[in-house]
């Protein structure tokens, strides 16, 4: 998977989540749904005994004949200053309008998982080991 990448500037961060494309699964040759949800997660300090709270989500679902992808957009986040976020993606892939055929989740565990396209921004290990990017004005 592609590398989640960062831009700080005064408003704000932006968190841009690249568009990607996804194969179907060998699993049906008919028509597929597949469906992808980008899921964001932001360390909350004030909660110890679990600190990486829900931030947001976008989940988006493409029919895909055979022989084609499907094509998921770019998914931008406004993030804030001095807060952390690590990301999730997990894909799913169905026959058309019924049974799931199978699914995959994607943690985006490591430094280079993320990339800083501007200065105040860092990826790193941080809390409870988890790899993550953040914005410091």
């Amino acid at each position: 998977m592609r590398a989640v990448r960062g831009w700080w500037n005064p408003n704000g961060g932006i968190l841009r989540m690249p568009a990607r494309y996804v194969s179907r699964t060998i699993m049906a040759p008919g028509t597929q749904t597949i469906c992808t949800e980008f899921t964001l997660y932001r360390f909350t300090p004030e909660y110890f005994e679990e600190p990486w709270a829900f931030a947001a989500s976008s989940r988006s679902c493409k029919t895909a004949a055979p022989g084609r992808r499907a094509h998921f957009p770019t998914w931008r986040y406004s993030a804030l200053a001095y807060t952390s976020y690590s990301l999730n993606v997990t894909i799913t892939w169905r026959v058309r309008g019924g049974d799931r055929l199978a699914s995959a989740l994607y943690d985006y565990d490591r430094v280079v998982d993320y990339r800083c396209q501007t200065r105040n921004c860092a990826s790193a290990i941080r809390q409870r080991g988890v790899a993550s990017i953040r914005f410091d004005s």
